[in-house]
């Protein structure tokens, strides 16, 4: 058996997700609104990026929808802003250059962010292109946490309510922002998922 497979074997092997995380309030990670301190942002690199966008169709389209905000994992800390705060933007055009950044789909939030001119440092890696690589038929961010870690993140649908996330609260869509942005950089990072570089 090989690696790989051992470690296939291992993520089918992992319970059903229990108590919904965010409910629970215990998380990994702390986070917050951007508020204008980014100290812990500028220390820590790569980052964890995920976008958050209001869909112009019934489907994700990074060439139509529309950016509402972006969440930033660095570390153990993470932070939300939205798209109208020109503070929180002119910061990521001078400081997302210098970070290698982590995403799950990187390739929405990378088409999203470069739209709205927003350039990253190079791809460190994506946790999507990884599950697929490990075997994983579904490899949704979502479900590949639940199997993996044992945690239920909240879906897009229960912060948006079947209505454009841009109408949700932003304490709702930051929370959510942040946990995708912290799980899909912890997806690919984790050295025990990391079948890519051995």
């Amino acid at each position: 058996m090989t690696e790989l497979d051992e470690l296939r074997q291992e993520l089918r092997g992992y319970p059903e997700p229990a108590q919904p995380v965010w409910k629970t309030g215990e998380t990994p990670y702390s986070w917050s609104i951007f508020n204008g301190y980014t100290e812990p942002l500028r220390k820590d690199s790569p980052w964890g990026i995920d976008v958050e966008t209001d869909l112009d169709d019934k489907k994700p389209n990074e060439t139509r929808d529309h950016l509402v905000g972006i969440g930033i994992a660095c570390g153990d800390y993470c932070v939300y802003g939205e798209v109208g705060d020109e503070a929180w933007m002119e910061f990521l055009r001078e400081e997302m250059p210098k970070h290698s950044f982590y995403a799950h789909n990187s390739k929405y939030d990378l088409a999203v962010l470069l739209r709205y001119g927003l350039k990253p440092g190079p791809l460190a890696g994506d946790g999507m292109l990884a599950a697929y690589l490990f075997g994983e038929p579904m490899a949704g961010l979502k479900g590949l946490v639940g199997k993996k870690y044992g945690v239920r993140m909240e879906t897009y649908e229960e912060v948006s309510g079947g209505k454009p996330i841009s109408k949700a609260p932003i304490q709702d869509v930051g929370r959510y922002c942040c946990a995708d942005a912290w799980w899909g950089k912890k997806v690919h990072a984790d050295p025990r998922n990391n079948v890519l570089v051995k």
